[in-house]
């Protein structure tokens, strides 16, 4: 976060390279996953500033072309919650840079449009009597399942049987 009061560019590249290296992936493997991605977006900003800018601003683009859908699909569920009298949260999130980063650099002929999750919906029930009842869970996933049908691409994951570590 402070390396942009570093004066010489030079150090700054190597510190986040140091920090892509070896902090991001400490981070990963703590599960302190939000800290990983803004590590590795920081870094990116320096150690590829000009990709950087350029996918900045193409996901900026591509977020506010799909906002309206975004929270048209978020008042859906948010509804279908509220009828089924479920507690829960529902949060969006975009891929951070340095995911896109990566990805633009290993396919060929990489487009926004077939990165299945570059925008997400994350859907978290509340805790019932200090844990999560996994039937009301995937009850609640079939509910979601009937409203908006899942794409065929096995993107879906079941954080449900296989919560991640850090519960987010």
């Amino acid at each position: 976060r402070t390396l942009e009061y570093k004066n010489n560019v030079e150090k700054q590249r190597l510190k986040a390279i140091e920090t892509i290296a070896i902090y991001a992936p400490l981070a990963k493997k703590l599960g302190i996953y939000r800290i990983c991605t803004e590590l590795e977006d920081l870094s990116l900003k320096y150690i590829a500033p000009a990709q950087y800018k350029q996918i900045t601003n193409e996901v900026d683009d591509y977020v506010s072309r799909c906002q309206k859908i975004i929270d048209d699909m978020q008042s859906n569920l948010e509804g279908l919650l509220k009828n089924e009298k479920i507690d829960c949260t529902i949060k969006s999130r975009v891929r951070n840079i340095y995911s896109i980063f990566r990805k633009k650099k290993q396919i060929n002929g990489f487009s926004y449009d077939k990165m299945h999750d570059l925008l997400a919906l994350k859907i978290i029930l509340d805790y019932v009597n200090g844990m999560y009842n996994a039937i009301e869970c995937y009850t609640f996933l079939g509910l979601v399942h009937n409203f908006y049908k899942p794409l065929n691409n096995g993107g879906i994951k079941d954080y449900i049987a296989n919560p991640k570590f850090n519960n987010d």
